[in-house]
C-alpha cells in the first residue's frame, strides 16, 4: 500500500479543526482537505493491525490511538468502520490492550472473503476511516459548492453564516431570507424572535450522509425544526444528481417544517418542568447543560396554568447556547444539536407527567465554565 503523500503537514494532527465565517476561505478549506486526503483500496485480509512501540514495551497501556493499520497510524475515529470490517463490536474491546486489542482484530479480519475489498481513507499521514467496498465516495468540496450555488437560485437572499471542519465532520450554516416565507409566516417568526437558516453537513468517514437540515436562528444560535433530507453514501441514490435534487427542495423543505413546527403549539403540557426534564433525560441531552436551561424554562411558565410542546423544545435549545459557554467545540456543538432535534420525532404527552425520571438534587445552579 502506497504511502500517503504529505502536502500540508496541519492535516496530520488529530486535533485539527477549522472554523471561519468567510465562504471563499471555508471552501478553499474543504478544497486543501481533499487535496490531502487520498482513498486507496486493499483487500480486508491484506490488512494488519499492529501495537505502536511503546504499547508493545508497556502491555497494560490502552492507547487504541496508537495502533497502526499496514503501518500507517489510525485515528480515534477510524475505529467504527474498521470494526465493522472485522465484524466485531461489544464493550469489552475498549478494555484490551493495544497489543490484545490487534490480534482480536487481526484475526476477525482475516474471517472476511479472500476478494473482500476495503477502502481506506487516509487524511495527512493517518488512517480517518474503513470503509466497505459498498461505500460511494462524495466530493465534498463539489457538494458544498453545488448547493451553494443552488441556494443562491432557490432564495431571494441567503448568506453564508459560518462553517467548520474536522476529520470526521465538515459543516456549512446559511442564514435564509425569502419574501415568501416572511409573506406567509413573518408574524409566528416575530413573535418567536427566530429567522430561517439551513445547515449543510457531510463526512468521509461515514458519520454523516450529505445532510441538509432546516433550522431557526435565535439570538445567534440555530437550532432543527424538521427532519433533514439526506443522501447516504450507499446505493443507488449515492449521487450528486441527488444531492443536487435535495438542494433545489429547500424552499419546500423549510416551508413544511415550518408547518409541522408551529403545530407543537396545539400540544398542551401540564407538568412542564416534570416534561422538560423527562424529554431531556429521554433524548440525551447532558444534566448539567439540561439544568441549565431548566432555570429559563422555570421562569417562563412560572404563572401560566399550561406551556406547549412548541414552548418546550424551544426551551430545550437553549442548551445549545450554554455549551457555547462551556466552550464546546462546533463539533460537539453540532452533534448536540442533533441530540435535541430527537425531541421532534418523540410524543410530548407521554413525558407530560408529575414525575421526574431524573435523579434531582439540591445544588447551587449552575457555574459558567471559567474563561
Amino acid at each position: 500500500m502506497a504511502m500517503n503523500i504529505i502536502r500540508d503537514t496541519r492535516f496530520n494532527s488529530d486535533s485539527y479543526s477549522y472554523s471561519s465565517n468567510n465562504k471563499d476561505q471555508f471552501f478553499r478549506e474543504v478544497a486543501a482537505m481533499e487535496e490531502n486526503t487520498e482513498w486507496e483500496n486493499t483487500k480486508v485480509k491484506e490488512i494488519r493491525i499492529l501495537p505502536r512501540k511503546d504499547e508493545i514495551e508497556n502491555p497494560d497501556l490502552i492507547s487504541h490511538s496508537g495502533l497502526l493499520l499496514n503501518g500507517i497510524p489510525l485515528r480515534n475515529i477510524a475505529y467504527p468502520s474498521l470494526y465493522d470490517r472485522a465484524h466485531v463490536s461489544g464493550s469489552a474491546l475498549g478494555k484490551l490492550s493495544g497489543e490484545n486489542l490487534s490480534k482480536v482484530l487481526n484475526l476477525c479480519l482475516q474471517t472476511a472473503d479472500k476478494d473482500t475489498i476495503a477502502q481506506l481513507v487516509v487524511c495527512g499521514n493517518s488512517v480517518s476511516a474503513v470503509h466497505s467496498d459498498e461505500y460511494v465516495r462524495l466530493p465534498s468540496e463539489k457538494v458544498f459548492q453545488d448547493i451553494d450555488s443552488i441556494l443562491k437560485e432557490r432564495f431571494s437572499s441567503f448568506k453564508f453564516r459560518s462553517g467548520h471542519i474536522d476529520h470526521s465532520l465538515m459543516v456549512a450554516d446559511y442564514d435564509i431570507a425569502d419574501k415568501r416565507i416572511s409573506s406567509q409566516y413573518g408574524d409566528m417568526l416575530d413573535g418567536l424572535n427566530v429567522t430561517t437558516a439551513i445547515t449543510v453537513a457531510t463526512s468521509n468517514i461515514g458519520l454523516s450522509g450529505v445532510r441538509i437540515s432546516p433550522q431557526f436562528l435565535h439570538d445567534g444560535t440555530d437550532f432543527i425544526i424538521g427532519k433533514p433530507l439526506i443522501v447516504k453514501h450507499k446505493g443507488k441514490n449515492a449521487t450528486m444528481d441527488k444531492i443536487r435534487e435535495n438542494a433545489n427542495m429547500t424552499y419546500s423543505l423549510i416551508n413544511k417544517s415550518i408547518v409541522s413546527f408551529s403545530k407543537m403549539q396545539e400540544i398542551p403540557i401540564q407538568y412542564p418542568v416534570p416534561c422538560f426534564c423527562n424529554v431531556a433525560k429521554r433524548i440525551g441531552i447532558p444534566k448539567k447543560l439540561a439544568m441549565a436551561a431548566l432555570e429559563d424554562y422555570k421562569m417562563e411558565v412560572e404563572n401560566k396554568l399550561l406551556s406547549n410542546a412548541l414552548e418546550l423544545y424551544i426551551a430545550l435549545t437553549e442548551v445549545l447556547s450554554y455549551a457555547k459557554y462551556e466552550k464546546m467545540s462546533d463539533h460537539e456543538i453540532d452533534d448536540l444539536k442533533e441530540t435535541v432535534g430527537r425531541a421532534l420525532s418523540i410524543n410530548f404527552s407521554d413525558y407530560d407527567i408529575p414525575e421526574i425520571e431524573w435523579h434531582m438534587k439540591k445544588d447551587k445552579g449552575y457555574v459558567f465554565h471559567a474563561a
